[in-house]
C-alpha cells in the first residue's frame, strides 16, 4: 500500500492534487489483492485449530504465535 501511494504521488508531479483523492485511489488499487492475500493466510490457518490429537498440540502453538509477530 505505501509503495502505491508513493507511486500515486510521484505520477502527479508538479501537478496540484488533494492528498485525500491520491489515497483513495492508491487504495482502490490494491484492495482486492490485499484482501484475498489476507483471506488466503487465514484460509491457511483456520485447519490447523481445527485438529486434534497429537496433530493439534503440535501445530497449535505454532498457528498462535504466527499472527502476533
Amino acid at each position: 500500500m505505501g509503495g502505491n501511494i508513493y507511486r500515486e504521488l510521484g505520477l502527479r508531479h508538479g501537478q496540484t492534487y488533494k492528498l485525500h483523492d491520491v489515497l483513495l485511489s492508491a487504495a482502490r488499487d490494491v484492495d482486492r489483492p490485499i484482501f484475498y492475500s489476507i483471506a488466503v493466510i487465514i484460509a491457511g490457518y483456520l485447519p490447523i485449530y481445527a485438529l486434534t490429537g497429537p496433530a493439534g498440540l503440535l501445530f497449535r502453538p505454532m498457528a498462535k504465535q504466527w499472527p502476533s509477530r
